[in-house]
């Protein structure tokens, strides 16, 4: 006796009594696309007759670029290389690295992420861009944007920086952190201060 395939797929459709319920029986595989990143599966909930791609709730979704590039320019991201260097080695604009990373912040945000917090690496202007994007996005303008410098050598012009953390106050930054202002321990002393500037942000918020 053949027994109901559980692809690991819950309906989508909030108005399915099977919504968001992992259990076989519901839905089924009706078809196979080809993608950058190779084969992909086409669902249908047999109760509500809604269709959906396995990559609906994804970053990937409707994306023509491959999904290892965009993980590699996360990963990137992540290791503070500038959106230009980026740009270069992908072969890619800022603009769609930008993309990429709004659509990874928003699921970031349906996971329930508190806190941005962006450094200066070689142009501190992209970190204004990315102030700028998330105090435009509705879903984004009530999470904590911090702004911190982590390295001596990086703008170390007095007068920069107090532009910089002008900047960052105008643009809607909850603070700019210095290491320059941590002398003893620089790395616990400012997650210390990131701690003490959520905990005052909640406490203003409720």
């Amino acid at each position: 006796m053949r027994t109901p395939t559980d692809w690991g797929q819950p309906c989508p459709n909030p108005e399915c009594a099977h919504y968001s319920r992992m259990q076989p029986g519901n839905v089924s595989a009706t078809a196979t696309y080809l993608t950058q990143s190779g084969k992909r599966r086409l669902f249908r909930c047999h109760a509500c007759k809604t269709s959906f791609s396995e990559t609906r709730d994804t970053v990937f979704l409707d994306l023509r670029t491959s999904e290892e590039k965009v993980i590699f320019a996360l990963k990137m991201l992540l290791v503070r290389v500038d959106l230009s260097g980026i740009s270069f080695v992908l072969g890619v604009t800022e603009e769609t690295v930008l993309e990429w990373l709004r659509r990874a912040a928003l699921k970031a945000e349906q996971i329930n992420a508190h806190l941005i917090i962006c450094t200066i690496v070689f142009d501190e202007s992209r970190m204004f861009d990315l102030l700028r994007l998330a105090k435009s996005t509705p879903a984004w303008q009530q999470i904590p944007f911090i702004c911190a410098r982590l390295r001596h050598h990086i703008l170390d012009s007095p007068l920069a920086l107090e532009g910089v953390a002008f900047t960052c106050q105008t643009l809607g930054a909850v603070a700019f952190l210095n290491v320059a202002d941590y002398q003893v321990d620089p790395e616990q002393e400012m997650r210390d201060a990131i701690e003490r500037l959520l905990d005052t942000t909640s406490r203003r918020d409720t």
